[in-house]
């Protein structure tokens, strides 16, 4: 995977403005001349590593950028479907905890379908038990009507 490095980027310009690490960058220019210097003309292995370790943190960098991304978008739909404080607070937990399990998406599906079904039946089982309890409290009524 090609990440592409050049100075003036639009993106680059961003995180430098945010970073700030002018007086970091500029030491590491130098210790990495110090380093070549004591290498004399075998350079290739210590190329070979700062292209490993520049392939790498791209990635990381991108693996971030495309969490916090995915979180974000997560987090905007599921504001957009909620309304109390409260159904925020369990959303967003429950979120978090699927995206933290790195569930395959079917998997995450599945799981969330579960949490729906018991749910579901919980608020059917009071559902039933209200009626059964009006059909009781309706009962006593014509009872205590009769002469």
């Amino acid at each position: 995977m090609e990440h592409p490095t050049e100075e003036g980027h639009p993106i680059d310009s961003a995180v430098a403005r945010r970073v700030r690490h002018v007086a970091q960058r500029k030491q590491l220019l130098r210790l990495q001349d110090r380093v070549l210097a004591r290498l004399g003309d075998d350079r290739k292995p210590f190329l070979d590593l700062e292209e490993l370790r520049g392939c790498v943190s791209a990635e990381r960098e991108e693996a971030y950028f495309n969490l916090g991304y995915e979180h974000g978008l997560a987090d905007e739909r599921a504001r957009d479907r909620r309304g109390t404080e409260k159904a925020l607070a369990a959303a967003t937990e429950i979120r978090e905890r699927i995206v933290q399990a790195q569930l395959a998406p079917q998997q995450a599906a599945l799981s969330l379908l579960e949490c729906l079904w018991a749910v579901l039946a919980d608020a059917d089982h009071r559902l039933m038990a209200r009626e059964a309890k009006a059909d009781v409290t309706r009962a006593r009524a014509r009872r205590s009507r009769r002469p």
